[in-house]
Parts: C-alpha cells; sequence; structure tokens
C-alpha cells in the first residue's frame, strides 16, 4: 500500500512539472528546439494554416482578469465564455478553420481535457491567445544572451496591486535576456524580461512572426528589430571584403 501511494506521488508530481514546463505563462519554458508545420516560427502563418497550431491563453492585467475570454465559446454554449482563471496558461490545439463570409470560425480542443472551445476571428485575429511556437521560438533563440535596447524604457508590473511603472535607461543599452514568456496582448505576445546594466528589471512585449494579428495592425505592432540590435550599434562593424577587380586584359 506504502509503495502504491509512492508511485502515485511521484505519478502526479511528473504530471504537474510537465503541465507546468508547457505553460509559457507560469514558469520559463524549458529549451528545446522548437518548429512550426511551416518550419521557422517566426514567419507569419495566416488562418488558413492553423489546423495544429497551438495556442496559450494569455495572462491579463489585474483590472481586466474579471471579463475572462470574450471571443471564445465553452462547447456548444454560445453563452458561456471561458473564465480567466480556469484558462490562463493552457493549451489549445486548434482542430479546424472554416472561413464564413467575412470571417473565420476557429474550433480548438484543449490539450490537458480534450475540452472543446471556439472563437471568430473578425478582422484576421482571435484576442486572448498567442501561439506557443512564437513564445518557445524566442525563447530558445534569446534565453541568457545579450542584446541592445534601441529605446529608454522598460516596463515593470505588480502582480499584487496591478499597477505599472517604468525603467528608464539609455538609448542602445546593453541589457540581457533572463525570461521570455507570455504577454499581455495577441498582438504583441513575446514578452523579454530584461535585466539592465544597473541591474534593474522590466519587460517589453513584441511580435515574434505577426501571426494572429491582422495585416493592418501587424505594420505597426512593435518588431524585434524595431526593439533590439543583435550587435553593439556603437562600434563600426567590419568592412566586407570585395574581389580585387580584374586587370583589364588589355593594357
Amino acid at each position: 500500500m506504502r509503495e502504491l501511494s509512492l508511485s502515485l506521488v511521484i505519478f502526479l508530481s511528473f504530471l504537474v512539472s510537465t503541465a507546468l514546463a508547457e505553460s509559457p505563462y507560469l514558469c520559463s519554458i524549458s529549451k528545446s528546439k522548437v518548429a512550426t508545420q511551416n518550419g521557422d516560427s517566426s514567419l507569419f502563418r495566416p488562418i488558413s494554416s492553423w489546423v495544429g497550431e497551438r495556442f496559450v491563453f494569455l495572462p491579463k492585467q489585474k483590472t481586466l482578469q474579471k471579463f475572462g475570454y470574450q471571443n471564445f465559446r465553452v462547447g456548444d454554449d454560445l453563452y458561456k465564455c471561458p473564465t480567466y482563471n480556469k484558462y490562463v496558461g493552457r493549451i489549445a490545439r486548434v482542430v479546424s478553420s472554416k472561413e464564413v463570409c467575412n470571417h473565420c470560425d476557429v474550433e480548438l480542443v484543449m490539450e490537458d481535457n480534450g475540452q472543446r472551445v471556439s472563437a471568430t476571428a473578425r478582422s484576421g485575429d482571435i484576442e486572448g491567445i498567442a501561439p506557443v511556437a512564437d513564445i518557445r521560438g524566442a525563447h530558445d533563440r534569446w534565453l541568457g544572451k545579450s542584446l541592445w535596447y534601441t529605446k529608454t524604457w522598460i516596463e515593470k508590473y505588480d502582480e499584487d496591486t496591478g499597477e505599472t511603472s517604468s525603467v528608464h535607461l539609455k538609448k542602445n543599452s546593453r541589457v540581457k535576456v533572463i525570461d521570455i514568456i507570455a504577454g499581455w496582448n495577441h498582438r504583441t505576445p513575446v514578452r523579454f524580461v530584461l535585466q539592465t546594466p544597473a541591474g534593474e528589471i522590466g519587460y517589453v512585449d513584441i511580435a515574434w512572426s505577426g501571426t494572429n494579428c491582422c495585416e493592418y495592425k501587424r505594420k505597426y505592432s512593435n518588431s524585434f528589430e524595431a526593439s533590439f540590435f543583435t550587435q553593439d550599434p556603437t562600434k563600426p562593424s567590419k568592412p566586407s571584403r570585395k574581389p580585387c577587380a580584374q586587370k583589364s586584359a588589355s593594357l
């Protein structure tokens, strides 16, 4: 009996740790090479190609949590939307995507219990969710590395009070990426948690692939290229070597 109880505890611990490792919101995702059905997670994927794509229910600011995920419906109940506390950080896989008139109906299945949820994309995107591949792809590429931040502030958020504040730093400061998790907005869902040269910690939310963002909004979403340099911009880049021009045959 004692051995059975011990085995049950180990099994449950394994399930919990697996669930946490799969959630970009609950904890940092373990390093793993990530590929989408189209290969590169940084490439845009239209809704028509979403079948098989995995999405995470994004966290929200404290003041918005009470509204839940209003773009979604649970099962066949047209009036029941997922509540925040029960769905945040959970992952669903798209099983169908169908164009109807001027919108697209998307059906997903929750990976942890098989429950069906659905949403309607009326302008090319669905609020409240983000592609897992985007967050994991950015995580695999940049976690623990240094970047040069193009702006002069990063954000801070107090989970207990719901208050936001800013950390100021010099333009093009070298920052260290100490975590990459899910952000709040489906248009800029990849949150880079940064440490400044002074040791302060804050974040910036960016768009990784632009997936789940309508074409108009993609043009104005904060991109990785707009936020970071991958090399020190104050140092001149090495000139590329050009082949010597061939001498004319007739001298």
